[in-house]
């Protein structure tokens, strides 16, 4: 017997396939999250967090996180800071966390993830997302979530009124000097795993930024980017493969005509007449 769940499916009746045939049937289990925790081949969901700010915070403004999932109602929302530490974790019953005066204390990173059911069904925990608070006249303007592996990336030193006339600033990761740009912005081409770490940047005049974590991600695979990767290499490679396999199969054809034609019996037992046949052949 063959039971299948969809673990999005929420209601008291759901389908299940009992021996080829679709039945409907009283779960067993009181909530299905108890059931969707039973299962070792249920897909979790991962939920997508982001910020009201799109850069950095300002202290004493109110910060606004979100905690999206594409889910039914019923889930509770667990946010971590820093480490994805269940123990220090905070609980909301909707799906925004609300610092009403930021801190510099309150920089960082943050994860969310969410939960329901008795025993709790936990969905993944989102990508981190970084939030850069600031006292300061200096702001570094960076990405807030993870970068792709051989993407560009760049950073920007920003200034609140007045605007210096020099936009000289000098980049440092982890503490070390990367760059001194007279743009005010330095940009990495091509983004490698090694890229990560704390960024900051520093102007002769106004100061320097918070430091910035920036977090890389492996570069997604796929067969359709790399036939694309190659095709763009060369134009005729594909079609160079189709004519090779298209040859191939008409030898192989004809060495199996070939062979079952000799094999007929003969009306006249005549090897001559053989051997002439495979010379037309």
């Amino acid at each position: 017997m063959t039971v299948s769940y969809n673990c999005g499916y929420n209601q008291h009746y759901r389908p299940a396939l009992i021996s080829r045939a679709w039945l409907f049937f009283p779960s067993p289990f009181r909530d299905l999250s108890e059931l969707c925790a039973s299962s070792p081949t249920a897909e979790k969901p991962k939920p997508e967090l982001t910020s009201s700010h799109k850069g950095a915070a300002l202290i004493g403004n109110p910060v606004v996180l979100y905690c999206k999932l594409d889910q039914s109602a019923g889930w509770r929302f667990y946010w971590s800071k820093h480490t994805q530490s269940p123990e220090n974790e905070t609980k909301t019953e909707t799906h925004s966390y609300t610092i009403s005066s930021v801190s510099v204390s309150d920089g960082g990173q943050y994860w969310c993830r969410a939960g329901r059911g008795t025993p709790v069904y936990y969905t993944h925990y989102s990508d981190a997302l970084w939030i850069n608070v600031t006292d300061g006249s200096v702001i570094l303007d960076s990405p807030v979530h993870s970068v792709t592996e051989g993407d560009p990336l760049t950073l920007r030193c920003l200034y609140r009124d007045p605007k210096p006339s020099n936009l000289t600033a000098e980049f440092y990761k982890n503490g070390s000097l990367l760059q001194t740009q007279t743009t005010g912005e330095m940009t990495i081409h091509t983004v490698s795993k090694s890229d990560e770490g704390l960024y900051h940047c520093k102007h002769p005049e106004k100061g320097e930024s918070p430091q910035s974590w920036i977090s890389v991600r492996g570069a997604s695979f796929s067969v359709f980017s790399l036939l694309s990767s190659l095709m763009a290499v060369s134009p005729y490679l594909l079609v160079t493969i189709v004519l090779g396999v298209k040859c191939y199969r008409a030898q192989a054809g004809r060495t199996t005509a070939m062979v079952s034609l000799l094999a007929l019996p003969s009306p006249h037992s005549d090897s001559f007449f053989k051997m002439q046949l495979l010379e037309v052949l």
